[in-house]
């Protein structure tokens, strides 16, 4: 019964995550750098939606600790800053999320 909004859920906060990445991305370009591409292995979980999800909640941790990086590393460039504090604030949301869920799926 909850697919179709966890497949709802997920697809904005893929879209969510792209365009952060998009604007911190151009915004490197912006200040004459080059943006360096990661590629985030998706570590094996249980085969259930709440090993998954407990996947998930692991990567918004470190993608919240990544940004709060970004941001003490942006020195006096405010926009770049900026950019970093709403990548941590949009993910700590989808963090939320992920923990509301998580909860509801298990109770």
């Amino acid at each position: 019964p909850w697919r179709d909004s966890l497949v709802a859920h997920w697809s904005e906060h893929a879209s969510d995550e792209r365009k952060s990445a998009y604007d911190i991305a151009m915004k490197c370009v912006a200040l004459g750098g080059d943006p360096i591409l990661t590629v985030v292995q998706v570590p094996p979980c249980t085969p259930s939606l709440a090993g998954f999800m407990q996947v998930l909640i692991s990567q918004e941790l470190d993608a919240i600790e990544a940004g709060r990086k970004l941001a003490a590393m942006a020195g006096d460039s405010m926009g770049l800053r900026v950019l970093a504090e709403n990548t941590v604030v949009l993910d700590s949301h989808h963090l939320d999320d992920l923990r509301r869920m998580i909860v509801k799926l298990s109770g």
